[in-house]
């Protein structure tokens, strides 16, 4: 996972790695941590499998930056070129 500054909106950016498990965990939750009070983008361009601690975590998180009052839009690419697209949880489980 990598984190940085997004052309989205100059919105910080976490890049979702293709395969989020046990192993990527701990990396997932310090990357939102890091980014508290910060409005988000969650980039899932490549994200092909999640296990259901991090879907939950993902989902916890959308929560928690609602109650702050943040920002946090997950979005994944298309064609290239085209500007990334606003999903929801459910269309990447679907994926």
């Amino acid at each position: 996972m990598i984190a940085g500054n997004s052309a989205i909106r100059g919105k910080r950016t976490i890049y979702l790695p293709s395969i989020m498990d046990n192993n990527t965990y701990s990396i997932l939750q310090r990357s939102f941590e890091d980014s508290r009070g910060e409005d988000l983008v969650v980039d899932a361009t490549y994200l092909g499998w999640a296990d259901s601690r991090c879907a939950a975590f993902l989902n916890s998180a959308i929560d928690a930056w609602a109650a702050n009052h943040r920002s946090l839009t997950v979005v994944k690419s298309g064609v290239a070129g085209a500007p990334p697209t606003e999903v929801s949880l459910s269309e990447l489980s679907a994926a």
